[in-house]
């Protein structure tokens, strides 16, 4: 068996020091994908196997790729309950990173006299206007945004009722494409900034899917240990 399917076979029966040696020997096999076009994280993911799932995203390996059905592990892992531990494990990594993401967001928003004074940074949520200080709210992709339904869905009511008469005449899918579009061209960085409030209202899903309280509950614990 050559060290690709042993890694693969490393990966979905949870075989930690094989894993971590073939790692240690070539990370790059972290980028190979089986007959099934999984990577070696989604073969650990939809084994159930945490233990190598965790290895395999200690070692830097990325975590939305492609999974089954057509679907990317990121979603796949949002539709699974709170039970399913891995969906869980992957989700919490992602949320950190969007955490330490959201932190260096801040850091670029402190430019000249800001980043020497003690004075509070300000930005506006994406979503709903409302103000975010320095260190609050929670970055997503934009695309992460204009594909939850719950959003684009109040996106489209708000259009409907402001939206000049002549540009009412589509459906309501093509009104939806239009105030998105109109999003996309605004937003010129691709990332979105929303507060914790539009998070839970909004957005909830897409960032924690069915495991909002186990995230939040860890990440809160983690943050305790820090102290």
């Amino acid at each position: 068996m050559d060290k690709k399917n042993k890694l693969f076979t490393a990966a979905e029966n949870g075989d930690l020091d094989t894993l971590e040696n073939l790692i240690e020997e070539n990370s790059s096999l972290l980028k190979e994908v089986n007959s099934e076009n999984l990577t070696p994280l989604g073969a650990a993911l939809y084994s159930g196997q945490a233990d190598a799932l965790q290895l395999i995203i200690n070692n830097g390996a990325e975590l939305n790729v492609p999974g089954k059905d057509g679907k990317s592990t990121f979603e796949w892992a949002r539709e699974q309950d709170e039970n399913c531990e891995t969906a869980a494990l992957l989700l919490l990594t992602d949320y950190m990173d969007r955490l330490y993401n959201t932190t260096v967001w801040w850091e670029k928003q402190k430019t000249g006299e800001n980043k020497k004074s003690d004075k509070i940074i300000e930005a506006n949520c994406d979503s709903c206007g409302c103000i975010i200080r320095d260190g609050e709210g929670i970055l997503l992709t934009l695309d992460e945004a204009l594909s939850t339904k719950r959003y684009t869905d109040r996106l489209t009511d708000q259009a409907v009722k402001i939206l000049p008469p002549e540009q009412k005449i589509g459906s309501r899918d093509e009104i939806t494409e239009l105030i998105t579009s109109q999003i996309r061209e605004k937003n010129m960085s691709s990332t979105y900034t929303v507060c914790d409030s539009c998070r839970d209202k909004l957005f909830s899903d897409t960032v924690f899917g069915k495991n909002r309280k186990f995230i939040l509950e860890s990440i809160d614990k983690l943050f305790k240990e820090q102290l």
